[in-house]
């Protein structure tokens, strides 16, 4: 059995990802961490190790990672770290290199996919956008994060089998940011899924099936 760990984005639960779980092809497993789950609370925690906690509670090991949005940095940290447990990692219209980051326009692109189009789209899980109303703070913090975040080193440093997942038409981090990671990780594959935004793997996760799959 395949075990494929998915990283959530910033605001999202498990939920978000029902159709990638109930799409599941024979012979896989997905299980789903939400990012706000293991954002470190404190100054002595950083975020890889708040992950190896949540693997070694499941008893996890050997799995295919995947982060998608936000959700790459841990996996990023994570495969740098702890190579030997990820037999691949995925990386899903991911965070990573600072300079793409226009501040202003992040954080409206992230209210208004989260608040508008997010909740639209995806009905079967409107406690995400729900959560950003009941604690503010918390997601300001991380919002900020997001704006200092550069993993170029972290990045460079991947020895394992990586794939490259984007839309096309991602309007939050856009596919010049999966560019540069795919031309920082030499060994990569990058792929390009025509039409489809930033949210594409909740409503369309045969897309991600069909590219991992063989």
């Amino acid at each position: 059995m395949k075990t494929l760990v998915l990283i959530s984005g910033w605001a999202r639960n498990a939920k978000t990802y029902n159709q990638l779980i109930e799409t599941c092809p024979n012979g896989w497993k997905v299980i789903v961490i939400p990012y706000h789950q293991i954002f470190p609370s404190r100054k002595d925690e950083n975020i890889e190790e708040n992950l190896v906690k949540v693997l070694h509670k499941e008893e996890l090991d050997n799995i295919y990672l995947a982060g998608v949005s936000l959700g790459g940095e841990p996996c990023i940290k994570f495969a740098n770290h702890y190579p030997e447990k990820v037999r691949a990692l995925f990386i899903i219209d991911s965070c990573g290199v600072r300079s793409f980051f226009p501040g202003l326009q992040i954080i409206k692109s992230l209210f208004t996919m989260q608040t508008v189009r997010g909740v639209h789209r995806l009905k079967n899980d409107p406690s995400g956008a729900k959560d950003v109303f009941r604690r503010p703070l918390f997601y300001f913090k991380i919002i900020r994060h997001f704006l200092s975040l550069n993993l170029e080193n972290q990045i460079k440093s991947l020895t394992i089998p990586t794939i490259i997942l984007w839309g096309e038409k991602d309007n939050l981090i856009k596919l010049e940011q999966g560019t540069k990671i795919h031309k920082l990780i030499p060994h990569s594959k990058l792929i390009i899924l025509k039409e489809m935004d930033h949210s594409w793997i909740s409503y369309n996760p045969k897309l991600f099936w069909e590219n991992i799959e063989g």
